[in-house]
């Protein structure tokens, strides 16, 4: 039994939700034991939860990340933490990669009002004859 301040740890807590939770940002969070080879990943504080994406990795490569290794998700999408999906990027590249994935969506978004617009017009053309 882990009692921390007084009150019962991990799956012991009434409140243990199976230790995964999802951040402000999107991005699933897994606590992990206390006596993990991985708890120096931690960002602080004293839970023992690190980013799910940078564990998987790190599971991967049989190490810690260091904090300046940043871990891409390859579809953009912040909850699929399957390794293939997963590659170490540089800040740089990340940089760049977070940029043209939003002018993608903004391209994709104006591409749709485009077709809406011509779909509607062609609608009213086609009941003035």
């Amino acid at each position: 039994m882990i009692i921390i301040n007084g009150s019962l740890a991990g799956n012991k807590n009434g409140q243990w939700k199976g230790g995964k939770h999802k951040n402000s940002l999107g991005y699933t969070i897994v606590c992990i034991p206390y006596n993990s080879p991985f708890t120096s990943m931690r960002k602080g504080g004293h839970d023992n939860c690190i980013l799910e994406h940078r564990f998987v990795m790190a599971n991967y490569l049989s190490r810690c990340l260091e904090p300046w290794e940043i871990v891409h998700h390859i579809n953009g999408k912040k909850n699929d933490n399957r390794i293939e999906n997963l590659e170490i990027v540089s800040n740089s590249k990340h940089l760049t990669i977070t940029k043209l994935m939003k002018r993608i969506k903004e391209l994709e978004e104006e591409n749709r009002k485009l077709k809406c617009s011509l779909i509607s017009e062609h609608s009213l053309n086609v009941n003035s004859y």
